[in-house]
């Protein structure tokens, strides 16, 4: 995400929202308000050496600080299951066929 849309959520109290893909896969969709923007100290540095140990050809400018406000997963599984759930009756009209 860009500096220049966070600053701006920041200043103007508005939300963001933030994609998190972990490790195995999984997604959510975090809805949040930036609170904080840090940009020098030790915790900037601490951050800062972390990122250089891991890649050195990126730079850290920021250290953003969020108030999550909402989070959903968004892993197609999950939504498929979630929504067959809330719409049973939402099934196409080929699957029905199939099944009987």
């Amino acid at each position: 995400m860009s500096n220049h849309f966070l600053n701006r959520a920041l200043w103007f109290n508005k939300k963001v929202s933030i994609l998190l893909i972990t490790s195995n896969k999984r997604s959510f969709k975090i809805i949040a308000q930036p609170t904080k923007a840090i940009v020098s100290g030790k915790v900037f540095q601490k951050y800062h050496e972390e990122v250089q140990n891991r890649n050195k050809n990126f730079d850290l400018s920021t250290v953003w600080i969020f108030k999550p406000l909402e989070i959903v997963e968004q892993t197609l599984l999950k939504r498929v299951e979630e929504e067959s759930c809330k719409r049973p009756y939402f099934v196409h009209l080929d699957r029905l066929a199939k099944e009987s």
